[in-house]
């Protein structure tokens, strides 16, 4: 019964050797072994199908799955098609997603993301402290751009337990249109998205030609007022002002961003201090005038306010605040007062 119940099992029934058949040792006679043979080359060929139709079947899925372009933290993305819906959780994101083209995908964005104006109306999810993972979810996404400084791993993998998560966080500014292109094949228009960063490199190159020769003119960059804030060479922001031909006092520290005492930018004796928190150079009798204007020894440094958003954000606009840093680094080195300082070199602006 046991050739009986196996035949069943495999779907095909054929006789059983009867006992006649056997020699006493136990041993089929041949003519048993002829009935047996057509189960066995069936059975096996029916295993082979089996493992072949899996094997095809988890190929076909694994082929079906395109791969994307790595994030800024080596990860790749794998996804079955483009993203249709995209959650930028980060302002520079939501920009450079607009500039790849692919501002249409954008189906929500972080409380912070002001521009361009066409992002403005978008759905807002919170994204600072933490992510709202429940708000995340409603809005369906397929792709969640986040930035990757000071992003933790469990705020990564608790993001990516709603949607496939690409982190973006260019600290360079030749960064910016590699990062341009890859969201341009991810999600936008290829042809647009190389279209903006060729134009960037050629404004990059345009600002680097015209800085003067000479020793660098030293600058503190104040991120953040009270407390004081600056920022290292690890930052975008070091690289803008080495580009323009500046050195930033506070460049060789090892983290991105520190706090600093008063006293110890003083001494330092930078000849520019570049206000890049939203304080303005003419606010009367107030900070940071007063911080910066008294108890110098030596001459006092210029004062240049950039806005944040043109500086700290690596997109494309940046090359706005790049500009007018250039500029006042310039101006620094022929002596000029601030009120003789041109607003703008020219440069192209970007949409």
């Amino acid at each position: 019964m046991t050739a009986v119940s196996n035949a069943m099992r495999c779907g095909r029934l054929i006789s059983p050797p009867s006992f006649s058949g056997y020699h006493h040792n136990g041993l089929p006679h041949a003519t048993t072994l002829a009935h047996a043979r057509p189960f066995l080359p069936l059975t096996l060929f029916a295993l082979i199908l089996s493992i072949f139709a899996t094997t095809s079947a988890w190929a076909a899925s694994a082929a079906d799955r395109v791969e994307f372009p790595a994030d800024d933290q080596g990860r790749p993305l794998r996804l079955y098609a483009r993203p249709e819906r995209i959650v930028s959780l980060a302002p520079h994101a939501t920009e450079m997603l607009f500039a790849a083209g692919a501002g249409g995908r954008v189906v929500a964005i972080d409380p912070a993301s002001d521009h361009p104006a066409a992002a403005v109306g978008l759905p807002r999810v919170s994204a600072w402290p933490r992510p709202d993972l429940e708000a995340l979810r409603g809005a369906a996404p397929d792709l969640i751009l986040l930035w990757g400084a000071g992003l933790r791993a469990e705020q990564r993998e608790s993001v990516e337990r709603v949607a496939p998560v690409w982190v973006t966080d260019p600290t360079r500014l030749d960064e910016i249109p590699q990062t341009l292109r890859k969201l341009g094949r991810i999600a936008g228009d290829p042809m647009v998205a190389h279209a903006q960063a060729e134009q960037f490199s050629e404004r990059l190159a345009t600002l680097r030609a015209a800085v003067p020769d000479g020793p660098p003119v030293r600058v503190f960059y104040q991120a953040w007022g009270r407390p004081l804030i600056t920022v290292s060479n690890r930052d975008l922001i070091g690289d803008a002002i080495r580009t323009c031909g500046g050195e930033n006092v506070f460049g060789g520290e090892r983290a991105a961003a520190r706090q600093v005492d008063p006293e110890a930018v003083r001494a330092a004796r930078p000849q520019l201090v570049v206000l890049g928190d939203g304080s303005t150079t003419d606010a009367p009798g107030g900070e940071p005038l007063a911080r910066w204007r008294g108890r110098w020894i030596g001459r006092p440094p210029a004062l240049v306010a950039i806005a944040p958003e043109l500086l700290q954000r690596p997109t494309p606009r940046v090359l706005e605040g790049v500009d007018r840093l250039c500029l006042a680094i310039r101006a620094t080195v022929r002596g000029a007062q601030p009120s003789q300082w041109p607003q703008s070199s020219g440069l192209p602006r970007s949409p």
